[in-house]
């Protein structure tokens, strides 16, 4: 694995240029290293896991950091403005929520105090967690969260939980079902 990379243009070709981990300058092809890396699959022997840990952070994370990172989260801006205006149809009172994989707060940024007191936002990737935007007039905290860690928070200590469009990755399945049977 290459410790510093960066993606280059070439009129030849497209590559990544790095420094291994002794130092030396490495060149590759993007071919050649999809092909010798666990670029998108892991193999464990014979089977192949399609949901990767490892695979899936390397491309948050990419995400995270592309500059043009806002034009292609308009679907994802909507779903999170919806979603937070179904919170005001929900008649209890509502103290504390966890935004589970928040991603760069498409739904927690339109909570307002009239919904929570206040809310977790969770992610695994440090940089989505870190670039996410934050809500206005009510407490938060953001946490750094692994499916093979304990879960964080308390039992019982949750009124509302929410994902934006994340439930359908195992990594949050996990820690939903946890929320779920022991947080409520």
């Amino acid at each position: 694995m290459y410790s510093v990379a960066r993606y280059l243009a070439f009129p030849h070709g497209c590559g990544f240029w790095g420094i291994g981990l002794f130092g030396q300058e490495i060149f590759t092809s993007v071919t050649q290293w999809i092909h010798s890396s666990n670029f998108a699959t892991s193999k464990q022997g014979n089977v192949v896991n399609v949901f990767d840990r490892h695979t899936k952070l390397l491309q948050r994370e990419r995400a995270a950091r592309n500059p043009d990172v806002a034009v292609f989260d308009y679907l994802k801006e909507e779903v999170g403005y919806r979603l937070s205006d179904r919170i005001l149809d929900i008649k209890r009172e509502l103290k504390i929520g966890l935004d589970l994989g928040c991603g760069r707060g498409y739904a927690t940024k339109h909570i307002t105090d009239a919904e929570l007191k206040h809310l977790y936002m969770s992610d695994f990737s440090p940089s989505m967690l870190e670039s996410a935007q934050t809500p206005e007039n009510i407490g938060f905290t953001k946490i750094l969260i692994d499916e093979e860690q304990k879960f964080p928070l308390e039992s019982k200590f949750l009124d509302l939980v929410i994902s934006n469009l994340k439930v359908f990755h195992p990594i949050y399945l996990h820690l939903l079902r946890f929320a779920i049977l022991e947080v409520f």
